[in-house]
């Protein structure tokens, strides 16, 4: 599968250059906000961050500076924290640190994680939702991995593919723990004991961890008028593979 480069977010010596590519870029607004790692929030004498190291390598070597032991919840709820932030940086926007996302920021977001798959885009978040969740499936940490280590994402044609290479060590969060944060990484999951969802189900509407007015409702300019929806694309499956 050939990974579309404009999901890609390169790496900069200043946060402004980061600011000032992405908006070159297009896909963030021009006000937009680059967020602090969760990772870089952590940093001491003990844990130095590397934004190029894979996911799970850099989460070890912070929960081992923090003494934090991998059968504990307390080693969970930061897993699954800090995939939800590593998310939200690198294909969502705030305006604002700390604020919660806007709606068309929202929107915008999982488009880029649908483009960044090669999977059609649509105007809002649920279709967008409804496209993550087929196949070929994504596994989350991989994703975020494909951006840390400017590596193409991998997919995976069926659902046993999928479980194979999900259940292999530190490629799993924990649900219950991603339940607890703020709905974006929450929705990307599944239940590996069950197989492919039914994306046109009611269930899923009322599994997808977003208020149902997050999901319904297309992006709306500032004033009023509607946004232009780029023409839906049908992804490559024919070059799709497995690395």
């Amino acid at each position: 599968m050939e990974s579309n480069p404009d999901a890609r977010v390169c790496k900069h010596d200043t946060k402004q250059e980061d600011k000032e590519y992405l908006v070159k870029r297009g896909i963030f607004p021009e006000d937009t906000c680059v967020v602090q790692s969760q990772f870089d929030k952590y940093a001491n004498a003990n844990f130095t961050p590397n934004p190029s190291a894979p996911f799970n390598d850099e989460f070890s070597r912070l929960a081992s500076s923090q003494g934090w032991n991998p059968r504990d919840d307390v080693y969970k709820r930061q897993k699954a924290l800090i995939a939800e932030d590593e998310i939200e940086r690198h294909f969502f926007i705030k305006e604002e640190e700390g604020e919660e996302l806007a709606e068309e920021s929202l929107l915008r977001g999982y488009q880029t994680l649908c483009r960044t798959v090669d999977k059609p885009i649509h105007d809002s978040v649920f279709c967008c939702l409804q496209e993550l969740k087929r196949a070929p499936f994504i596994n989350i940490v991989n994703l975020i991995d494909s951006v840390r280590t400017d590596t193409r994402p991998l997919v995976f044609k069926t659902i046993a593919e999928f479980k194979r290479y999900t259940q292999e060590s530190g490629n799993m969060v924990n649900r219950r723990m991603a339940k607890q944060g703020r709905g974006i990484l929450a929705s990307l999951l599944r239940t590996l004991d069950k197989g492919p969802v039914d994306v046109n189900s009611d269930s899923f509407r009322k599994t997808t961890c977003l208020r149902p007015s997050r999901i319904e409702k297309p992006y709306q300019q500032r004033r009023g008028q509607q946004r232009h929806v780029p023409n839906v694309r049908l992804a490559p499956h024919a070059n799709q593979h497995i690395k």
